[in-house]
């Protein structure tokens, strides 16, 4: 005979269970997974919502995915047009958001009270929305919601009727990490060189080594020994910040033994970007690009653009710490800076990254004698009749090629590369006879030149 009281128990507790709230059930089922990415991203944009000018005060957002800081996922798949106006009276700072707009929906009624409904799922649509914030001389940015993701900033002054490009702030975009709570964890332990925004026209950069003379230290790319930056007068290590005027070109604080650089101010109106670099010597080098705007000076950031209005250029043989763009109200001095750190995202130590790529040749005869009409080609090399000598040019900055075997003979019929007018270096390191062979098959080589020597990077 079947045991009663294990049947009475058993709808009991599902009785019990059905009774419960199901929608305090799915709720935290929901909040466990949201809680993983609101770990791992916090809130950050992950791809799309770029602004585009639509003239007056109108900005139009682009479709874009966006990690909520609560975990929410949103999604927005056509562009969004938004509308402003200018404050009344002072300043004002306006937030532009993307946040989930939730629906309950598929109401059920609640198994022991049929006059109450509880959700059973719940729709969830994404749009973009203005924060407005108070008018002020200095005015602030307003408070976000729990779920917002700030997409950019907007800046409004009293009686203004067109928005520029200098008017839209992307410092305080939330990009991945920003406020995540797993690499904000982490990124309390690797304060190693950490670039940071001291002021509208200073940058600091922190040490290498977390404390003197132990702890986790900075350290380049395919090199073994770790940073000692800053160092002192003397050359050693000293454990202060350091910090560099975007305007003047000075270099004080810790760093004594880099000089100062020559600093490039972008027109009036105009934005350019600044490439902070860390050489082989723990000395700063500073490079700069091509005027733009701050959206093209953005974009050419996230796409490592080398050429055209807001590019890039990396220093030569440093390792790229920030990325840091200088805007000017008067063409005279630097008046507004965002830094964006660049030390986990570029593991290159040159001027630009992988080959050449201003296209591909295959000369017809050797030996062969480079000129200007070679500088960024991928050449093809066939040595499998016999092997092959190259001249390289005069040494001019910049000048960059690529030679690839296409053969496979390379370790039989070799490619002899000769340096005009210097010598050939690895990373800037060592130095090496002028004469130089390339031997392995289908192997490829890319030389780029200081204007003094070859480098092979």
């Amino acid at each position: 005979m079947a045991n009663e009281a294990l049947k009475l128990y058993n709808f009991y507790r599902r009785y019990k269970w059905t009774a419960e709230d199901f929608e305090g059930w799915q709720g935290g089922m929901v909040d466990h997974s949201r809680g993983m990415f609101e770990g791992l991203f916090g809130g950050a944009v992950l791809e799309g919502f770029a602004p585009t000018l639509a003239g007056g005060l109108d900005i139009d957002v682009s479709a874009g995915i966006a990690s909520g800081p609560t975990g929410f996922l949103n999604v927005v798949t056509a562009v969004s047009s938004l509308s402003l106006t200018a404050p009344s009276a002072d300043f004002e700072r306006a937030l532009v958001v993307v946040r989930p707009n939730l629906t309950p929906t598929d109401m059920i009624t609640k198994p022991t009270d049929v006059n109450t409904t509880v959700s059973l799922t719940t729709e969830q649509r994404s749009e973009v929305a203005i924060i407005r914030g108070s008018p002020a001389s200095s005015p602030a940015y307003p408070a976000t919601e729990a779920n917002d993701v700030i997409l950019f900033g907007v800046r409004l002054e009293a009686g203004q009727v067109t928005l520029a490009e200098v008017d839209l702030d992307f410092e305080v975009r939330d990009l991945p990490g920003k406020n995540s709570n797993f690499q904000q964890d982490m990124a309390k332990f690797d304060d190693r060189l950490r670039p940071y925004r001291y002021g509208n026209e200073t940058v600091g950069l922190k040490p290498s080594q977390l404390s003197a003379p132990f702890g986790r230290v900075f350290s380049y790319v395919q090199a073994i020994s770790p940073s000692i930056f800053p160092k002192d007068s003397g050359g050693e290590y000293n454990h202060s910040d350091t910090f560099l005027n975007m305007t003047t070109g000075a270099i004080t604080g810790g760093d004594e033994a880099s000089v100062n650089f020559t600093p490039t101010i972008p027109s009036a109106g105009n934005a350019i970007v600044a490439c902070i670099g860390i050489n082989t010597d723990d000395e700063i080098e500073v490079s700069y690009g091509n005027t733009g705007n701050r959206t093209e000076c953005l974009d050419a950031i996230k796409n490592q653009k080398t050429t055209g209005n807001g590019s890039v250029q990396l220093p030569l043989y440093s390792k790229p710490i920030a990325f840091v763009i200088c805007f000017s109200d008067d063409g005279a001095n630097i008046t507004e800076i965002d830094v964006i750190d660049c030390r986990g995202v570029t593991g290159f130590v040159q001027n630009s990254s992988g080959i050449a790529s201003n296209g591909i040749t295959t000369p017809g005869s050797f030996p062969l004698t480079l000129d200007e009409t070679y500088d960024g080609k991928v050449i093809f090399v066939d040595t499998t009749a016999s092997a092959k000598t190259i001249y390289t040019p005069t040494p001019t900055p910049d000048f960059k090629f690529t030679i690839v075997d296409i053969g496979g003979y390379l370790s039989t019929n070799k490619v002899s590369l000769t340096a005009f007018g210097g010598i050939i270096k690895i990373q800037g390191l060592k130095g090496l006879a002028a004469t130089y062979e390339l031997a392995s098959d289908y192997g490829s080589w890319t030389f780029m030149s200081d204007g003094t020597d070859w480098f092979l990077i």
